[in-house]
């Protein structure tokens, strides 16, 4: 077990930052989306929620909060599963790097609901957090 003392230490945080890292950088380089301005933005916003929210719950201190932000957060990866599926099918988005993304979105979701799982676990809902934060790895 290891106890994280910040949001920046947590292996589901960094997936989520770095996923959002490259699918950001990915979608500045697409010529095609200078005239399809809404959806890009859409699908920024959907990456930038995830780990958003993630580092946002962990700041409240409190698992009830943090189980809330947490969920945001794995609704967020659905939305921008959702949206890469849409690029695909628009040809917008090349069909191995869309996949190769959903593939990491559904581990995501999945590192998500398993953090989810164990705060829900913690005897104490209201503890603080930074003291209870324990993953197995």
């Amino acid at each position: 077990m290891k106890t994280y003392s910040s949001f920046e230490e947590l292996p589901v945080w960094q997936e989520a930052q770095e996923l959002s890292a490259i699918i950001i950088k990915h979608l500045n380089k697409k010529e095609m989306f200078k005239y399809n301005r809404p959806l890009k933005d859409q699908v920024m916003r959907s990456a930038l929620s995830i780990s958003s929210n993630i580092a946002e719950g962990f700041e409240y201190n409190n698992n009830k909060a943090y189980i809330r932000y947490l969920y945001y957060a794995k609704g967020s990866a659905g939305e921008l599963r959702n949206q890469i599926l849409l690029l695909k099918r628009m040809e917008l988005l090349e069909i191995e790097i869309g996949s190769a993304w959903t593939e990491r979105l559904k581990r995501l979701s999945g590192q998500i609901a398993g953090f989810i799982n164990y705060l829900k676990s913690l005897k104490e809902k209201k503890s603080d957090v930074k003291k209870k934060v324990k993953i197995n790895e």
